[in-house]
Order: structure tokens, then C-alpha cells, then sequence
């Protein structure tokens, strides 16, 4: 396999025949659930878990102000991220994704007294191990600093296999740094720009409600109130200002005041062309920072802002349907590229289009 192109494509026509069409489906589907669901699961759950301790939440929020800034993180960033780090284990720790391990015996071995035979499936409990209160002080608290930051990163080894959030030895997750690394990106960049808070209405109780399968996902979902922070969007509107907006819901951007650099010089997207792109690209425009907010508040003759309707600046508009065509274009390629796969191997491989 090429090191300039380890991309799966290249994989196949590098091993020709030697790999069949079900291991191919096998590797591929240990992507799809190992690589996306364990760290969406692991994500929820630290979101939740910040939700419902403010405090930690700030913490991290000042981390990342302080180290990122108005920018996305960096590779570097990574080693200076110790706290949000730290509440990523700490969130394995209590949510470890999967909750249950299996191995199996490949020969006669004796553990602990016990003789087991070939072919023995081993349970072991990671949630009961990471919950045990002989091997954690206050085991079902939230505290990161359970794991000081100028310690070494907790895993298998520094913590004598009480924690295993990627199991270890030689079956231990293959992409253990990555998921890291992707869950402290993810988390850094939302608590950067978003204040969020559980929904009272949806979780009146202060929790969300767990089913257990291969990974531990929520009951009926989260639902949070996100909120721009300050200094990131959060600032009253002014028609013309080409800071972020404070988020409506996506079917408001179908029906907006669309002002430019004056208060004069403004428009209903009801009566413009900008109605049909947004309809299309609404969802990538709101994710991209098109975001609106409610009109109350502007003074009367600014540019016609009628009651409660939402408004949004023009050029923050365009810009975000820019970027959004731009990432469906990415896609589209993307999505060719599975294509090829799919006709080489026979396999229907999914869409890649998220929005």
C-alpha cells in the first residue's frame, strides 16, 4: 500500500484479488460503526455531561478561548488543550463507548484459578470496571481532575487497566489517537462558539434517559438551548453588522429581511431569487454561520424590518452560500469516489452527503 495515498481505493487496487468482497464489507462496516458512532456517542455524552455542570463547562470554555482564540485548533493546540482533554476521559470514563468488550480463547488457559477451555467468550464489563468503587474514589461523579493535567494521558497502562475506554493489548482500538483527537477538535470548536444548556421542556428532570446496545446512546435523544457567546456572535443585531447571529430555526431562514451595508438598502427573501437558494442550501447556510435573529429591537425605517421576523445580513448570507456550494461540490466528489469502490467491488456503498 502507497504511504503518499493510504486511501481504501488505492488499498483495493494494490491488493488485487487477496481481499474478497466480504471482507471488504467487513472492514468497511468496523469503520462506519467503530469511527462514527463510538465517537458521535462519546461526543453526546460529554455535551450532556456539560450541560449539566456549568462550572466545567467555563473552565473548558476559557481553555479554548485562551489557546484557539478566534481560530480553529491546530495540531499543536492539541497539547495544550489538557483540561478539555481531561473531560473527554473523564466522559469515557463514565460513558465508555463500547460499554462491554469481547475476546475469545484461542487455547486452553488458566485466569485467576479458573481453567478456560478454547473457544471461551470473555465478557468484560467496562462500564462496571470504570464504575468500580475499589478502584475510583467517588466513581459515578463527574470530576476530571480525577486526572491531572500534569500527569501522564490516563490509558490501560498508567492506570493499571482500571480504564479502558479503547481496550488494550495487542486487540486494543487501532484508532484510539484519532477518536482523541476528533472528539477534543469537535468539543473545542463547539464550546468556542456556543453556550448550550439542557432543554427544560424536553428534559425536565435534569437527564436524558440511557439505552444500552453497542455503544451507550441517549433514550430519546438530547435537546439542548444553544445560544451564541459573546464576543462570538452573541451581540445585539444592528442591520449591517457582519458579526455571527444568535440562531433561529432553519425554517425562518426561508422567510427573512436580508439587509446589506445600509439600513436602506434591504430586501424580503420572499420576493427575491434568494428564496429557491435557500430552500436548497438552508441547512449549510444556518450550519456555516448565516445565522438570524429576531427583528425586535431594530429601530423603525431600518430598512423595513417588519414585528418579529428574523433578519440576516446579505453579505454573511452569501458568503455562507458560497462556502456551503463549495462543500457540496467536496461531496460530490467524495461521493464519486465511493462510487468507483462500489463498481469495483460490487458492494452498494452509502451516500457521503451529510446535509
Amino acid at each position: 500500500m502507497s504511504k503518499a495515498d493510504p486511501s481504501i481505493l488505492n488499498f483495493l487496487i494494490a491488493s488485487g484479488d487477496d481481499v474478497t468482497s466480504k471482507q471488504l464489507r467487513d472492514d468497511l462496516m468496523t469503520l462506519l460503526i467503530a469511527g462514527h458512532e463510538t465517537t458521535a456517542a462519546v461526543l453526546t455524552w460529554t455535551t450532556f455531561l456539560l450541560a449539566t455542570h456549568p462550572e466545567i463547562k467555563a473552565r473548558v470554555q476559557a481553555e479554548v478561548d485562551e489557546v484557539c482564540g478566534d481560530r480553529k485548533p491546530t495540531t499543536e493546540d492539541m497539547m495544550n488543550l489538557k483540561f478539555t482533554t481531561r473531560v473527554i476521559n473523564e466522559s469515557m470514563r463514565l460513558y465508555p463507548q463500547p460499554p462491554v468488550l469481547i475476546r475469545r480463547a484461542m487455547e486452553a488457559v488458566t485466569l485467576d484459578g479458573y481453567e478456560i477451555e478454547p473457544g471461551t467468550d470473555f465478557f468484560i464489563s467496562v462500564w462496571n470496571l470504570h464504575r468500580n468503587p475499589r478502584l475510583w474514589e467517588e466513581p459515578d461523579r463527574f470530576n476530571p481532575d480525577r486526572f491531572p493535567i500534569d500527569q501522564k494521558m490516563p490509558n490501560e497502562t498508567t492506570m493499571n487497566f482500571a480504564y479502558l475506554p479503547f481496550g488494550g493489548g495487542q486487540r486494543k482500538c487501532v484508532g484510539d489517537q484519532f477518536a482523541l483527537f476528533e472528539s477534543i477538535v469537535t468539543l473545542a470548536m463547539v464550546c468556542r462558539r456556543f453556550d448550550f444548556e439542557l432543554d427544560p421542556e424536553k428534559h425536565p428532570d435534569g437527564e436524558c434517559g440511557m439505552t444500552t446496545g453497542a455503544t451507550i446512546h441517549t433514550t430519546g435523544g438530547l435537546h439542548l438551548k444553544l445560544t451564541r457567546r459573546p464576543g462570538m456572535g452573541g451581540d445585539e443585531m444592528n442591520p449591517g453588522d457582519k458579526k455571527l447571529r444568535v440562531g433561529a430555526s432553519l425554517d425562518e431562514l426561508l422567510d427573512v429581511d436580508i439587509f446589506s451595508g445600509t439600513p436602506d438598502a434591504s430586501f424580503s427573501s420572499m420576493d427575491e431569487d434568494e428564496l429557491e437558494r435557500a430552500k436548497d442550501l438552508k441547512e449549510a447556510a444556518v450550519v456555516l454561520g448565516a445565522k438570524t435573529v429576531g427583528a425586535k429591537g431594530v429601530k423603525s425605517g431600518s430598512g423595513g424590518a417588519k414585528g418579529e421576523k428574523p433578519i440576516i445580513d446579505g453579505e454573511m448570507f452569501d458568503a455562507a452560500v458560497k462556502e456551503a456550494e463549495g462543500m457540496f461540490a467536496e461531496e460530490a466528489e467524495a461521493e464519486a469516489e465511493a462510487k468507483k469502490v462500489s463498481a469495483m467491488t460490487g458492494l452498494g456503498l452509502p451516500s457521503s452527503r451529510r446535509l
